[in-house]
């Protein structure tokens, strides 16, 4: 019972880091197209915590 519990925590956790993949994804897609200087930094910034997802990600896929 704990085993499926734990599983499916994972498998959650797992979705959860795909989704916020695709929104990081959106955002920075926004961010790049806007004409303001000041959306550079922060499609930067998203850059970066979107490398942090992908991480994660690669890591439970191995």
């Amino acid at each position: 019972m704990a085993a499926v519990t734990t599983i499916e925590r994972a498998t959650d956790a797992f979705a959860r880091l795909h989704d916020r993949r695709r929104q990081l994804l959106d955002w920075i897609q926004v961010e790049e197209t806007s004409r303001e200087g000041a959306h550079e930094w922060k499609a930067e910034v998203l850059k970066g915590r979107l490398q942090e997802v992908e991480y994660a990600l690669g890591m439970l896929e191995s």
